[in-house]
């Protein structure tokens, strides 16, 4: 547990190495911190334009799981199958101007068009692997290649990644 009122000191690791900076934890007892991996992209560009731009290709995927294929009922995977489902895909963005599809939802339950099987050669099995990879790794501007489960074939798609639109919400 991090001290009331110490947020914003180093969290070190066992060897006395910073990791990360400490930010405010929850009344429950769970802290946080944010990793220096992402400190040290994000700290020059707040020096140097007065703000982070975070990189987006423009989808909503959702993992899949052996629940998730059930529950959703997907009609044309393996229950087995794994990487991420796109279930949208924003217009006027990098995902839809390369060409990704959404599943598509019927009367008895949905077929998978796009599964995202890794990016960059980079395994993608959870959404949290698709933010990590995003914010550790790309930067607006940037190329990346998407590896595809579509339509039961694999198949590679190249996109040029924006910036996060601004949240209204």
């Amino acid at each position: 547990t991090i001290a009331a009122g110490s947020s914003g000191g180093p969290l070190l690791d066992l060897s006395g190495n910073v990791v990360g900076i400490t930010n405010a934890g929850t009344d429950v007892g769970f802290n946080f911190a944010v990793p220096l991996n992402i400190l040290r992209r994000v700290i020059p560009a707040l020096i140097a334009d007065g703000e982070y731009v975070h990189p987006f290709i423009g989808v909503y995927p959702l993992a899949l799981t052996p629940e998730v294929v059930e529950v959703l009922n997907i009609q044309n995977v393996d229950p087995y199958q794994n990487g991420l489902l796109v279930m949208a895909v924003v217009q006027d963005f990098p995902a839809a101007e390369a060409g990704l599809n959404p599943a598509v939802s019927g009367d008895q339950g949905y077929t998978a068009m796009d599964i995202i099987l890794a990016i960059d050669g980079h395994p993608m099995f959870i959404e949290d692997d698709l933010t990590a990879y995003m914010e550790f790794e790309v930067s607006p501007g940037q190329v990346i290649t998407l590896t595809l489960w579509r339509s039961g074939v694999i198949a590679s798609v190249t996109l040029t990644v924006a910036e996060r639109p601004p949240y209204e919400g």
